[in-house]
């Protein structure tokens, strides 16, 4: 399927109302650029800048143990492996990426040099971040659900989030299905521009009808090099009253 990305302008409400950051959950602030405040959160956003990602304290895949070394000898060498945390029994591992399926619910951690970065989880507030201190140019670290595709084959899914960046090296997200022999429907904005500092944007991603050979479904998001990326309501949903001829959609806006 083809993929189109459109770049919108100063605002979209549409695509606003799309994403639903309803002022009962987070007050949408146009004098601050489009700031999201969550009720008991510290803000994101102050005086017009990005703060640091911190990470949410008692998080269990803090205490992962990840390692390496600064070997820079090839995609290859060393910890420059893809590498993803993900559940093993009752604990969580480290382990070598190999698209593992671990449910609709669970947000895998993957990336290469993963010991260069900081991470949140979803918590009640609904915010994740990532922050990186490398610019190692194969340097990347992200959140990933993946999961089974069957409950999905024949529709139309969607991916919307709120972003926010701080110097970042390059933002990437992504909404597709995949079966044994590669990629089935949807795709990502690898080849975008989204880089540097961003104060609250909508994005969002649409792929489907998903192909009957589909095995598995994967959304996420990551941050490559260093910076800062937030993430605010990240929404993964079946298109109920779709109509249209089936092409992707990635959309970048700013909230109205």
């Amino acid at each position: 399927m083809s993929l189109a990305l459109v770049l919108m302008a100063c605002s979209s409400s549409s695509l606003s109302q799309t994403i639903q950051a309803s002022k009962s959950e987070a007050l949408v602030n146009t004098e601050v650029g489009q700031d999201v405040v969550v009720t008991g959160s510290r803000p994101v956003i102050i005086k017009g800048k990005v703060r640091r990602c911190t990470p949410q304290a008692g998080d269990p895949l803090d205490r992962v143990k990840v390692s390496g070394s600064a070997d820079t000898r090839g995609w290859e060498a060393g910890v420059h492996r893809y590498m993803a945390i993900v559940p093993r029994g009752d604990k969580f591992a480290w382990v070598r990426d190999a698209d593992q399926i671990t449910g609709p619910a669970f947000w895998q951690r993957v990336g290469i040099l993963m010991e260069n970065y900081r991470f949140r989880g979803m918590a009640q507030d609904s915010l994740m971040c990532v922050g990186g201190t490398t610019t190692y140019p194969y340097a990347f670290a992200g959140f990933r659900r993946e999961f089974d595709a069957v409950p999905y084959r024949g529709k139309r899914l969607r991916f919307t989030l709120w972003v926010a960046t701080r110097a970042a090296g390059r933002i990437v997200t992504w909404l597709g299905s995949r079966s044994r022999s590669g990629l089935r429907d949807g795709g990502n904005t690898d080849y975008g521009n989204f880089r540097g500092d961003h104060l609250w944007t909508p994005i969002l991603l649409e792929t489907g009808p998903i192909d009957e050979k589909a095995d598995r479904i994967s959304y996420g998001f990551n941050l490559q090099g260093s910076g800062d990326l937030w993430v605010y309501r990240p929404t993964f949903e079946v298109v109920e009253d779709y109509v249209g001829d089936g092409t992707d959609r990635i959309v970048f806006g700013k909230g109205s």
